[in-house]
């Protein structure tokens, strides 16, 4: 008999599908933490100091194309000029509206109570590049701070949807 074909009585242990690894759960773990985290802080933060909360999503806005070293113009690299580009996309119309679409069935009451949700998220939603980085922080600042994240969030997706699934 073939050793390759030998039967054994051990058993085979395989993971039902869409179970999804150790590692898969770790990260969802870790990734849930991390926004529960900010909740609490941005919460101690109001409680303790009297600051309003500030909730915060990070983006990875990866390289632009191209040589990496390319400068425009004006002598700016490439990477601040893309980084800011993105940063701008951020705040469009087309990417509020959206944002606000996607929440719009959550009935958020920091939403409801503006007269013009839009102009209020434009004024309100603050977004900062990080020099030598490729990252793009998107935060709202105020109360409640769960429903904040919701909106930070639903940017974050509608940018993505917007202008990063269409590339």
């Amino acid at each position: 008999m073939n050793p390759s074909l030998r039967s054994t009585s051990e058993p085979v242990v395989r993971q039902p599908q869409g179970a999804g690894s150790l590692r898969h759960w770790i990260f969802q773990l870790l990734g849930l933490s991390l926004i529960v985290a900010a909740l609490a802080y941005g919460v101690v933060q109001h409680n303790l100091f009297g600051k309003p909360p500030t909730v915060a999503a990070v983006l990875y806005v990866g390289p632009a194309l191209g040589p990496g070293d390319a400068k425009d113009h004006k002598g700016t690299p490439r990477e601040e000029v893309f980084r800011q580009t993105q940063a701008s996309l951020l705040r469009t119309r087309p990417v509020l509206e959206r944002a606000l679409r996607k929440v719009a069935d959550l009935n958020l009451s920091v939403v409801q109570a503006q007269s013009d949700p839009q102009a209020w998220l434009e004024r309100e939603l603050r977004i900062d590049t990080f020099a030598n980085t490729s990252t793009i922080r998107v935060s709202l600042t105020g109360a409640p701070p769960n429903e904040l994240a919701q909106l930070v969030n639903a940017v974050v997706h509608a940018y993505l949807e917007e202008f990063v699934s269409h590339e």
